[in-house]
């Protein structure tokens, strides 16, 4: 299945400073990058097997969904 019309690359860096917020509330480096390039840019959710992945962060505003629920939401999406 292949839903290209849902892909958007950003090669734009993070901002530092929301880089720093979320270090300042106990993520790794990489899971702070990573939150922070997901609040810019606005994105819904984010898929991850990584049970611990930002889950010690409360008012996330990105969801961690499992693969087999982001498979669930899109084929509901495409249905």
């Amino acid at each position: 299945m292949r839903c290209e019309t849902f892909t958007e690359l950003s090669w734009q860096p993070a901002a530092i400073e929301l880089v720093k917020f979320y270090e300042e509330r106990g993520c790794r480096k990489g899971d702070a990058v990573i939150a922070a390039h997901a609040e810019a840019l606005g994105i819904g959710f984010l898929v991850s097997e990584n049970r611990q992945f930002l889950q010690t962060l409360k008012g996330l505003p990105v969801e961690i969904v499992t693969a087999g629920e982001a498979q669930i939401r899109l084929a509901t999406t495409l249905s």
